[in-house]
């Protein structure tokens, strides 16, 4: 493998550890190439057989279970430039292509919230075949020149994020409604998988609201944690969990409670297994 798949196979490495390679144990940072990390298993089953197992794999993943932020420990020895926050287009001789590190706030140890719409290429052709298709983009050249002008505004990075997988509230919805739960195709697959995973995202949001009905109470003043607001706060967690108070936005009974914004506190939220990118 050569160019951008060596790429990708290395980022697939990196965010999902389920047994795809081995740890390579010769491995030097800064001396290799990242993908050296990993030594990959050579299969003997058919290749449709592998990518059906390893679609269903990466549909049963848990939150906890993807790398979110899998360059983290290399932060220490190569602090992340303001240029990486660059927003548009970018050419290497003919080929453009867009970049867009709103969409992979969690990379950057910030909280992930909802992306503006991503540039949309001049031209798409689809040849008769999968593997067949153009796809181009315009490159903009005063952008580039002025990069500085093009950074990410500071609320649209967010804030720092607590854990690496948080989300804003509106994050995981939105991804549910603009994307898909799960990869692997329904018409071909047991149904029974698709709508468990479809109910575990469910239970995530019910757990996120219940933990931010609980951060709620714990930002009142110490005059306002009464007996009465506990109780209220309690009766909360249960409506959330119970699944009698899901709905587009949360809203707490909490007598005085400040609302939350990204900048006093991240939101709890669990997004989908599979992140968009």
């Amino acid at each position: 493998m050569a160019g951008y798949l060596t790429l990708l196979e290395g980022r697939v490495y990196d965010h999902f550890k389920f047994g795809l390679a081995t740890p390579n144990a010769k491995y030097m940072d800064y001396v290799q190439p990242r993908v050296c990390r990993w030594i990959q298993k050579h299969e003997t089953v058919a290749n449709a057989d592998k990518l059906g197992s390893m679609r269903r794999t990466l549909d049963r993943l848990r939150p906890s279970e993807v790398t979110w932020d899998p360059y983290v420990n290399l932060r220490e020895n190569g602090v992340v430039h303001v240029m990486a926050f660059y927003s548009g287009t970018i050419k290497y001789m003919d080929v453009v292509e867009p970049y867009h590190p709103e969409r992979i706030l969690r990379q950057f140890d910030h909280v992930q919230s909802i992306p503006d719409p991503p540039y949309r290429p001049l031209e798409a052709h689809r040849g008769p075949s999968a593997n067949k298709y153009s796809v181009k983009y315009g490159f903009q050249q005063d952008n580039w020149e002025r990069w500085r002008n093009h950074l990410l505004a500071p609320e649209v990075r967010g804030d720092k994020a607590e854990f690496e997988f948080l989300a804003t509230p509106d994050y995981l919805p939105w991804f549910l409604k603009v994307s898909h739960p799960v990869i692997t195709n329904p018409s071909l697959e047991d149904h029974d998988m698709v709508a468990t995973t479809i109910a575990d995202n469910e239970l995530l949001e019910r757990n996120r609201r219940a933990l931010d009905a609980a951060l709620r109470w714990m930002d009142l003043p110490p005059e306002l944690c009464t007996l009465e607001s506990a109780r209220t706060m309690a009766s909360d967690i249960v409506n959330f969990l119970s699944g009698r108070s899901i709905g587009p936005t949360t809203t707490s009974t909490t007598p005085h409670a400040k609302p939350h914004n990204r900048h006093i506190r991240p939101y709890r939220s669990w997004p989908a297994a599979v992140p968009a990118w």
